[in-house]
């Protein structure tokens, strides 16, 4: 599937909230950090689905707000197949409503691994619905022109192979 530009740029914008948190180590009794990475994490999640019900035409129409829960339903009936992860996504948004709204923070034992999490369930989406794979999107994907985008893959290639020395030349 091809996807639009800004659809692959919402989406690396929601990648980018979840690797400022995704491996950060969180002490036991650090709930600050904690805390923004819950929120982080939400925020990410919330990008990413609204961003694939936009893309499959399926955004909630219900006229006024619209949480992340509500793209469930929609995407579940535009794809007949059953969204990932609603219920993981049902106890975030208590747990950051919580948080944000009456100040009560969450624990750290069954949180402390949120954005990981995340990722993981917004992996599935990309895959089931878009046919992508969440974690290997970067920048590149933007590019559009071949002649640019072909020695940018080449050099991504080199690296991976540990080629640094024809990596840097294809840049």
């Amino acid at each position: 599937m091809s996807l639009k530009p800004q659809v692959l740029d919402r989406l690396l914008l929601s990648k980018s909230f979840l690797d400022r948190v995704r491996f950060q180590p969180i002490a036991p009794n650090d709930r600050h950090v904690l805390a923004g990475n819950i929120i982080a994490a939400h925020d990410a999640a919330e990008l990413a689905i609204a961003t694939i019900a936009d893309e499959l035409g399926c955004s909630p129409a219900n006229g006024g707000k619209t949480y992340s829960i509500d793209y469930f339903d929609p995407i579940e009936k535009a794809m007949n197949l059953a969204a990932h992860g609603r219920d993981y996504f049902r106890q975030l948004n208590i747990v950051r409503n919580q948080l944000k709204h009456q100040g009560l923070f969450p624990d750290s034992r069954q949180w402390a691994r949120v954005a990981e999490s995340v990722h993981q369930h917004v992996t599935k989406w990309c895959s089931n619905y878009l046919k992508i794979h969440f974690g290997q999107l970067d920048e590149s994907v933007l590019l559009l022109d071949a002649d640019v985008k072909r020695p940018y893959d080449e050099a991504k290639q080199n690296l991976s192979a540990g080629n640094f020395q024809k990596s840097l030349e294809k840049i």
